[in-house]
């Protein structure tokens, strides 16, 4: 026990001295070409651009058909126009100290780190909201092939590494706010909703600006897994929102009374997939064609 503990205390070593000193010893020349790579990554990202949908109107003024990539739709909004009850939630359930660590929770990392180490598999993720946005946005919008949308999303250390270097840098340049408002400008809800102001008008027909609080929870609950969603299994996603407004709760968002109010708001009637107009997938050079037939 002592020896494995020992193991991961050199690694957790190594990983740090990689964030912290990329030039150290032999590997000087590789680091410093990670070095570049992670200076132009992060250089795109604090540009923040991401694919939006398009809408097509008549003579008249009426939306006929929508245009948007292949990854979804998704309409990006300013931090301004997302409901604070949305920004809460999120944070609540995906990284409850985003407003006290600089894009990396240390404390997190070490906890996910010894955990599966000693399990010998991934059984503890410990990635920031800075983090997520990261990788979503290599994923969804630099990668251009698998080979890239695998590399986006490896497991291997190197990977996380980068991660990490990007995230601190981030944090530095764009503040928690802009941050958080990217982060729910990109992330995926499931039915082809990529972005919170898409997804507050697939499944209420709403701007996100008006999401109320269990709406929120129930949103910042399906991020987790966004094949989850009201039309493949509303049991599932019910009881991920009630599970989302305990931690709100537990994290001091929410009192007992707000909590069981929330909890005793019946699920809304879900816009049915069929509200979608004509849809026609157009990706952006130069991506390959998208499916002739897209989810809504």
């Amino acid at each position: 026990m002592l020896l494995k503990l020992g193991g991961c205390c050199v690694i957790a070593g190594v990983l740090l001295g990689g964030v912290l000193f990329p030039t150290v010893g032999g590997i000087g020349l590789l680091s410093n070409k990670a070095s570049d790579t992670v200076a132009s990554v992060s250089s795109e990202l604090a540009q923040g651009q991401v694919p939006q949908m398009s809408t097509m109107l008549d003579a008249a003024g009426n939306p006929i058909a929508y245009l948007y990539d292949p990854n979804g739709r998704r309409t990006v909004v300013p931090g301004d126009k997302i409901s604070q009850a949305m920004k809460v939630a999120i944070v609540s359930v995906e990284d409850k100290r985003f407003y006290g660590h600089g894009g990396v929770d240390w404390r997190g990392t070490a906890r996910a780190f010894f955990t599966n180490s000693s399990a010998g598999a991934t059984q503890q993720g410990a990635s920031t909201l800075t983090q997520q946005y990261v990788k979503n946005y290599l994923l969804l919008v630099v990668a251009q092939n698998d080979a890239e949308r695998q590399a986006a999303t490896d497991q291997s250390y190197a990977r996380k590494l980068k991660e990490i270097r990007i995230s601190l840098t981030l944090d530095k340049e764009l503040g928690k706010q802009e941050i958080l408002t990217r982060y729910l400008n990109i992330v995926p809800f499931g039915s082809g909703a990529y972005g919170i102001q898409s997804a507050a008008q697939t499944y209420f027909g709403i701007n996100a600006a008006d999401l109320n609080v269990p709406q929120s929870a129930m949103l910042a609950g399906m991020v987790q897994s966004s094949s989850v969603t009201p039309y493949t299994n509303p049991d599932a996603v019910l009881a991920r929102r009630n599970l989302v407004l305990d931690t709100m709760q537990a994290n001091g968002a929410l009192n007992a009374t707000d909590t069981a109010n929330a909890k005793a708001t019946p699920p809304v009637s879900y816009p049915s997939q069929d509200r979608c107009r004509t849809a026609v997938s157009v990706p952006p050079e130069p991506r390959a064609p998208a499916s002739s037939a897209p989810t809504c």
